[in-house]
C-alpha cells in the first residue's frame, strides 16, 4: 500500500511538469503564429507602400520631365491602383488577431491621409508649376517618411508586445507550474505525513494485534487447561460418586429390632471420599453381626477395597467362621493379589442375644469404648492385631466380653479421634471418652449425635479430614423366662 502511494505521487509530479511543458510549448507556439501573421502584415504593408512609391516616383519623373500636369488615363489608373493595394494590405493587416489595438487604424488613417493629398495634387492645378510640384514633392515625401516611421515604430511595438506577451505567457506557464508543484509538494508532504501516520499506526496496530494474539493464545491455554482440569475434575467427581455409592452402600438402611438390644448408626462423610464401612446384620435368630472398618486411601480405589473386605467378611461369618477366623481367611484373599498395597482395619464382633456374650477380633482397628451399667466407662480390652491386606498367613484372636444390662458399645472409626481442629490439635481420646461416659446419653441415637456434634463443634472451620463412621450398642439384658402363675402351681 505505501509503495502504491509513493508510486502515484510520482505519477502526479511527472503529469504536472509534462502540462506545465505543453502549455508553455502551445503559448510559444501561439506567440511564434501572431508574430508570422504580424510580419506578413507588414510586409503585406511594405510591399503595397513600395509600389505606391513607384507609381509616385514615377508620376514625378512625368512632372519634371514633361512639365505636363495633366496624367495620362494609364497613370492615373496606376497611381490609383497602387493607393488602394496599399489601403487593402493595411486593411488585411487590421483585421489580424490582436492587431487592431496594436496601432493599424492609425497607420491606416495616415495613408488615407497621404492618399488623399496624392489625390488633392492630382487635382490642383499648381502642380503645372516646377514650384508647385517640388511643395506637393516635399509634401508627399514627408507623409511617406512619417508613414515609414509608423510602419517602423508599428513593427518595433508589435515585437516587443509579442516578446512582452511571451514572456508573460511563460510566466503564467511557470506560475502555474510552480503552483502545481507546491501543490504536488504539500500533497507530497500530506502523503508522506499521512505514510509515516499510516505506517506508525499499522505498526501499531500490528503490536497491538501481536500482543492481543498472544494475550488470546494465553487465555486460549488457560481455557484449555481448564478444560483439561474440568475433564479431570469431573472424571473424579464420577469417581467420588462411584465411591460414595460404594460407601454409602455398606450403611445399612434398616437396623435389626430385638427387645435385649437397641442399635444406631451413622456415617458422617468427607469432601474426599475415604473407605469406612460398618455393618450389622443377623447371621440367625440369636446372633447379630457387627462389623466396622477402615480402608487406607482416598477414592474409588479405596472405597472398592474396603467393599471386597466387607464382602469378604460377610461370607466367611455367613458360611459359620468365628470372628478371627473371618478376618484371617479375608486377610489372605486381600493380601494375595494387592498391587496397590492397600490396606484395611476392621473389627468383627458377634453378639449372642441369648446370653449377652459379645465375641470379638480385631485387625488394626481403633479399640471401642464402653460404658457399663455402673456408669464406668473404659477402653475394650483388644488385642491390637495386623491391618487386613498388609500380609498373607496371619493369625487373629478372638476375644470375649460378658455384657450387663444397661452396658453401652461404641464402635467408630479414626475420623473420630484424629478429627482436626485449630492449631493443628486432635480430637483426641479423652474427649470421646467424655462423651461416652455421660449418662445423660443413655439412647444410642443419642450418643451417636453427641459425639457427630462435638467432633463438628471442635473442628470449627478446619475441613473435615476423613469420614467418621459409628455403631452404638445398648445392651438391655436377657429377658427372665415367664413365672407361671399360682391357678397353674395349684393345677400341678
Amino acid at each position: 500500500m505505501l509503495g502504491g502511494i509513493v508510486g502515484l505521487l510520482i505519477l502526479l509530479e511527472a503529469g504536472a511538469g509534462l502540462y506545465a511543458l505543453w502549455y508553455s510549448h502551445a503559448a510559444a507556439v501561439q506567440s511564434r503564429a501572431q508574430l508570422g501573421m504580424i510580419v506578413d502584415a507588414l510586409d503585406a504593408v511594405r510591399s503595397a507602400q513600395a509600389s505606391f512609391g513607384v507609381q509616385v516616383q514615377e508620376w514625378k519623373n512625368i512632372l519634371l520631365r514633361d512639365r505636363d500636369p495633366v496624367l495620362s488615363g494609364h497613370h492615373r489608373a496606376s497611381f490609383q491602383a497602387a493607393g488602394t493595394e496599399v489601403q487593402t494590405a493595411l486593411g488585411r493587416a487590421a483585421q489580424e488577431r490582436g492587431l487592431a489595438t496594436q496601432g493599424i487604424p492609425a497607420i491606416h488613417d495616415a495613408h488615407t491621409a497621404l492618399l488623399e493629398l496624392y489625390q488633392q495634387a492630382l487635382r490642383t492645378a499648381d502642380l503645372a508649376t516646377f514650384e508647385g510640384q517640388g511643395r506637393t514633392d516635399a509634401a508627399l515625401r514627408g507623409a511617406d517618411r512619417a508613414l515609414q516611421v509608423q510602419l517602423d515604430d508599428l513593427a518595433f511595438s508589435l515585437a516587443q508586445a509579442h516578446v512582452r506577451e511571451t514572456v508573460q505567457e511563460t510566466a503564467v506557464a511557470d506560475s502555474r507550474y510552480g503552483e502545481l508543484r507546491f501543490f504536488l509538494i504539500i500533497c507530497a508532504g500530506l502523503g508522506l505525513f499521512a505514510t509515516a501516520s499510516l505506517s506508525a499506526y499499522v505498526v501499531q496496530q500490528n503490536r497491538a494485534m501481536e500482543e492481543l494474539l498472544a494475550e488470546r493464545t494465553r487465555d486460549l491455554t488457560l481455557v484449555r487447561q481448564a478444560l483439561d482440569e474440568r475433564l479431570q475434575f469431573n472424571r473424579m467427581r464420577e469417581e467420588l460418586d462411584v465411591a460414595r455409592r460404594l460407601q454409602l452402600s455398606s450403611l445399612p438402611t434398616a437396623y435389626p429390632e430385638r427387645d435385649c438390644f437397641k442399635l444406631h448408626a451413622a456415617m458422617v462423610p468427607a469432601k474426599e471420599v475415604g473407605g469406612d464401612f460398618c455393618d450389622l446384620v443377623m447371621l440367625d435368630d440369636d446372633r447379630l453381626l457387627l462389623m466396622i472398618g477402615d480402608a487406607s486411601g482416598k477414592g474409588v480405589g479405596a472405597a472398592i477395597f474396603i467393599a471386597m473386605a466387607r464382602s469378604l467378611l460377610r461370607a466367611a461369618m455367613g458360611r459359620g467362621a468365628t470372628p478371627s477366623e473371618a478376618l484371617a481367611q479375608a486377610n489372605d484373599t486381600l493380601a494375595a493379589d494387592n498391587p496397590t498395597l492397600m490396606f484395611a482395619t476392621a473389627i468383627v464382633a458377634v453378639l449372642d442375644c441369648c446370653t449377652g456374650l459379645l465375641t470379638y477380633a480385631n485387625a488394626g482397628h481403633n479399640a471401642p469404648r464402653c460404658r457399663s451399667s455402673n456408669g464406668r466407662e473404659a477402653e475394650l480390652p483388644v488385642e491390637t492385631g495386623i491391618a487386613l491386606g498388609v500380609m498373607d498367613g496371619i493369625d487373629f484372636v478372638d476375644q470375649v466380653l460378658q455384657l450387663e444390662a444397661g452396658d453401652h458399645l461404641l464402635m467408630f472409626t479414626d475420623g473420630v479421634t484424629e478429627a482436626v481442629g485449630p492449631g493443628y490439635t486432635m480430637f483426641g481420646d479423652a474427649r470421646l471418652a467424655a462423651i461416652v461416659a455421660d449418662p445423660t446419653y443413655c439412647e444410642p441415637a443419642r450418643l451417636v449425635e453427641a459425639v457427630a456434634h462435638s467432633v463438628e463443634a471442635f473442628e470449627e472451620t478446619e475441613p473435615q479430614a476423613d469420614d467418621i463412621t459409628m455403631v452404638a450398642l445398648l445392651w438391655r439384658g436377657v429377658a427372665p423366662p415367664p413365672v407361671p402363675c399360682a391357678r397353674e402351681k395349684e393345677t400341678a
